[in-house]
């Protein structure tokens, strides 16, 4: 069974990533 707190915290973690690759894609696209 996973731990609640570790799956949160690997939620958020994702949603960092996610947030990051979408940056840097709108960046690329202004180029």
């Amino acid at each position: 069974m996973i731990n609640k707190k570790q799956c949160k915290r690997n939620t958020r973690i994702n949603i960092e990533a996610t947030t990051q690759l979408e940056a840097t894609l709108t960046s690329l696209s202004y180029i």
